[in-house]
């Protein structure tokens, strides 16, 4: 291995970790336990932290290191560390997002010099009559109002929604003009029951990690890219058919899956459930000994989407087909 030492101690080594780049794009594996790779920046160091903790993080670090002969190490680093602020609550940072990050910065058009001051063609007027247009009137009741109504009955507001009825029928001024924070209000609420709706499932779901579309590597697959992106589209659950992902250990499967459940929760408020094989079997086992057979049928008739991975078998290495029934 190539080092350098330090000339103010001789007991110091340090390495040119940016020398070993081609090596680890061979031996992705080195990355952990690599000592040359200790030098690195921080932000780099944060990342390799992070993608080391997941199954083919190494990978992932070894195409990021990748870019920087080519885009230059203080580009990467920047780019690495605005991935990293923007990344996703799973914490997971692709090659994706930091190429996309670097074409961002690169796109990025610096405003032309002024020479001169701005000057302003009309003098400012503080004169707020022109917004008096913007407020509710109180004299007539519009019929957007008992939209508010429905809206609160559709959220199970009874209660609510019949006070609201009463007080337009008093013609109350005050309740008129108010009509522009209960609008708001309930924005905020169906916003709100959404963001937990989706929280929920997703732990339902019981995914063992969470993964999407835009981290999987198509680049290095013959995995249909259109086809996923069909598929998580989740018209596929609405004729009852099943979809087979075929394809040896580490060919990416699970990823997919996991991904197109993922989707079908954040995007098509869609109910799904993950299941090994493995485990199934056992619960259903233990249920049937327990003398409650049927009850996690029962469960599984009243979802969307149920993944089942086969984690007990061995498979030939061939790259990854899709089918459907």
């Amino acid at each position: 291995m190539k080092a350098r030492h330090r000339l103010a101690d001789e007991g110091l080594v340090r390495y040119e970790w940016q020398h070993y780049i081609p090596l680890i794009q061979r031996k992705p594996g080195a990355l952990r336990n690599g000592a040359p790779f200790q030098d690195m920046p921080e932000p780099l160091q944060r990342l390799r932290r992070a993608l080391l903790r997941e199954p083919g993080g190494d990978r992932v670090m070894a195409k990021v290191l990748a870019l920087v002969p080519e885009s230059g190490l203080d580009a990467i680093v920047v780019a690495v560390e605005l991935a990293l602020e923007q990344a996703p609550p799973s914490g997971r940072v692709s090659v994706e997002h930091v190429v996309n990050v670097l074409s961002r910065m690169r796109s990025v058009q610096m405003p032309p010099k002024i020479d001169t001051a701005l000057q302003l063609t009309t003098p400012p007027l503080a004169d707020t009559s022109r917004y008096d247009g913007l407020r509710p009137r109180c004299n007539s009741r519009r019929p957007v109002m008992r939209d508010l109504i429905v809206e609160t009955k559709h959220l199970r507001l009874q209660g609510m929604a019949a006070g609201w009825a009463e007080l337009l029928e008093q013609v109350n001024v005050e309740a008129a003009s108010s009509q522009w924070l209960l609008e708001r209000l309930l924005q905020a609420e169906v916003a709100d029951r959404a963001v937990r709706s989706v929280s929920h499932q997703m732990n339902a779901a019981k995914f063992p990690v969470h993964r999407d579309i835009a981290g999987f590597d198509f680049d290095g697959s013959p995995v249909d890219r259109q086809l996923v992106k069909q598929l998580a589209g989740m018209t596929f659950t609405e004729g009852a058919h099943n979809l087979v992902l075929v394809g040896g250990p580490g060919s990416g499967k699970t990823h997919l899956a996991t991904a197109i459940g993922v989707s079908g929760i954040m995007h098509h408020g869609k109910r799904v459930r993950f299941y090994s094989t493995v485990d199934l079997t056992n619960a259903l086992e233990q249920e049937k000994a327990q003398g409650r057979a049927g009850r996690i049928a029962a469960n599984l008739l009243r979802l969307d989407l149920v993944i089942l991975d086969i984690t007990s078998y061995r498979f030939r290495p061939r790259p990854l087909h899709i089918t459907s029934s």
